[in-house]
């Protein structure tokens, strides 16, 4: 992926984004994951096509909490074309008091639609969350002929999807709990896709899974929409906001491998950056205050979204350190490029001052210092 095909399509997500959270009701976090009620019980789920929102009306009445959101977006269609579609959904959620907790946009080329999941209480609570904890919750769309080929075995697919989406909720130094799968006109690679995902979710320790199939004929695709349900102490939990001069900024994991492999991600890779071991270890290592950021779609937007709410400080990259990244048993050349616009890795870009050094796996790239929010690359 070049640079400029990079900057464009998150040029268009961000229109979108900003289209969304003009209305009060859609507002959330840049964060990989959102916060979710402690007296989250179970998901409802619709598919809503963008333009007929009237089906936001088949959602019960009672017991709602929080919103998990994935729009489905045309890149041939303009962004403002979506206008109508988020009033009419920024009116549902003001009307029954839903919080939108966290918003997914993909490009994908039929019909637009979005997946609304609602946290929802019941009289028996199935995750119950200690005192001096908080619930996370994440949703991501992956979507045959878009994020997966047609062609081939849909295990190593499933096992992908299940990581990406999981890789969120380490992003707040959180740990999976449950696993709710939604499946769109599931086709005759479905056992496959759903063995890579049984694989996935027993690597990365998850004990609850809850699977729904639901047939469209006017979506089109086969799609997966995975939601995520994790948990993190309080004291752990970190976020995109509170970045401080002269913070370190580290990759825990390898960058750039999936690109360099045409985005055939070796599944072993997957499977170092997201070891929940790994991610353990490095989480216990960080100490003081930290920023972090799942990277799913290059390094360079990772650093960038770290930026996001301080523009009095740059992140200062060395360019030798960043490349030691891309080292991998797997013989790929992976090149800056591939690193800073690339994707599919799901490492993590964390800053903070601790020392993480020594954590094997983890690496040093640079720091934070007074600047104007920019990425400043030194070779």
């Amino acid at each position: 992926m070049s640079q400029e095909i990079h900057l464009w399509s998150e040029d268009y997500e961000q229109e979108i984004i900003r289209l969304a959270n003009s209305f009060p009701g859609l507002r959330h976090s840049f964060d990989d994951c959102g916060y979710l009620s402690n007296e989250f019980s179970d998901l409802e789920r619709r598919v809503v096509p963008v333009a007929n929102p009237g089906v936001l009306e088949e959602f019960g009445e009672a017991g709602y909490h929080d919103a998990l959101l994935s729009v489905q977006l045309n890149k041939n269609i303009s962004p403002s074309s979506y206008k109508e579609f988020f009033s009419q959904l920024n009116e549902f959620m003001i009307k029954k008091n839903i919080s939108m907790s966290k918003g997914n946009t993909t490009f994908v080329k039929g019909e637009p639609y979005a997946v609304l999941a609602l946290t929802k209480k019941n009289r028996m609570m199935s995750l119950p969350v200690g005192k001096d904890e908080v619930l996370l919750g994440t949703i991501d769309a992956y979507v045959e002929d878009r994020h997966f080929r047609k062609s081939g075995n849909a295990t190593n697919p499933g096992f992908y999807s299940v990581c990406a989406a999981v890789s969120d909720i380490g992003a707040n130094g959180g740990a999976p709990v449950k696993l709710d799968l939604f499946f769109i006109n599931p086709n005759i690679r479905f056992d496959d896709f759903l063995e890579g995902v049984s694989d996935a979710a027993e690597f990365l320790r998850v004990n609850q899974v809850t699977k729904t199939l639901e047939e469209d004929s006017k979506l089109g695709e086969f799609a997966a929409i995975i939601s995520v349900i994790g948990r993190v102490a309080r004291e752990k939990e970190m976020t995109l906001q509170g970045l401080e001069e002269c913070m370190k900024v580290y990759v825990a994991g390898r960058a750039g491998v999936s690109r360099a492999a045409d985005y055939y991600t070796p599944k072993k890779h997957l499977m170092h950056n997201l070891d929940p071991d790994f991610r353990q270890s490095v989480f216990s290592g960080i100490k003081s205050k930290a920023l972090c950021n799942d990277v799913s779609d290059g390094l360079d937007k990772g650093l960038r979204n770290l930026l996001r709410y301080n523009k009095t400080l740059d992140m200062r990259i060395d360019n030798s350190k960043l490349i030691s990244t891309g080292d991998n048993p797997f013989g790929l050349k992976v090149s800056l490029d591939n690193i800073k616009f690339g994707g599919d890795d799901y490492c993590l870009v964390i800053a903070t001052h601790s020392e993480l050094d020594k954590i094997e796996g983890v690496t040093r790239i640079g720091e934070a210092v007074k600047g104007r929010g920019n990425v400043v690359y030194l070779d």
